[in-house]
């Protein structure tokens, strides 16, 4: 991978429990709330994306399936970052993260984004011809490759959407606005 300024990425304090203890370095978690107990905190999220920068890469939880979680990716989109639909499982999420960061920090902007778009929806697709391994405990069945491969074939297993500027994975759809299938 050629070498480039690290990207920096932000999750929600979901994703950043999942990510474990010592968490990861260039993610910037958004707290859990203090005044109440469920939902973020606008001024958390806006807080978190400043602490990021402008060219931060935003990961977020589908707020169709974590409500709470929903300031960050509309609050991203108000500001103008980059969003991906991280996969719906904190475990996935988490390991999804985790691999995004590994690129971050010596991937050009362009092509951590595309591999990221890819990397979404290899958890949850089964007839990816690459060997799998369960990540944790009880976590998902990921594809057992190093990161380095990971990234040469989510560059080429990459499909343009239709519908908008992003892509991702042929047979999963596109991890920035979820338009499915992709044309292959």
């Amino acid at each position: 991978m050629p070498s480039a300024a690290p990207v920096a990425i932000v999750v929600d304090h979901l994703v950043g429990a999942a990510l474990g203890v010592g968490r990861v370095d260039g993610v910037h978690v958004v707290p859990r709330p203090a005044r109440r107990a469920h939902g973020l905190d606008a001024d958390a999220v806006l807080d978190a994306l400043d602490d990021a920068g402008p060219q931060a890469l935003v990961l977020a939880l589908p707020p169709w399936v974590h409500p709470p979680s929903a300031p960050l990716p509309a609050l991203a989109r108000v500001t103008d970052r980059e969003l991906l639909w991280l996969p719906a499982r904190l475990p996935a999420a988490a390991w999804a993260v985790r691999v995004i960061a590994y690129w971050a920090r010596s991937s050009a902007r362009g092509d951590l984004t595309r591999r990221a778009q890819v990397l979404m929806g290899l958890v949850d697709a089964r007839a990816v011809p690459l060997p799998r391994r369960q990540w944790g405990e009880d976590g998902p069945c990921v594809p057992a490759v190093g990161p380095r491969a990971l990234a040469r074939w989510c560059d080429c297993a990459w499909a343009q959407c239709d519908r908008c500027p992003g892509g991702g994975l042929h047979a999963v759809g596109c991890a920035s606005c979820g338009h499915r299938p992709l044309p292959a």
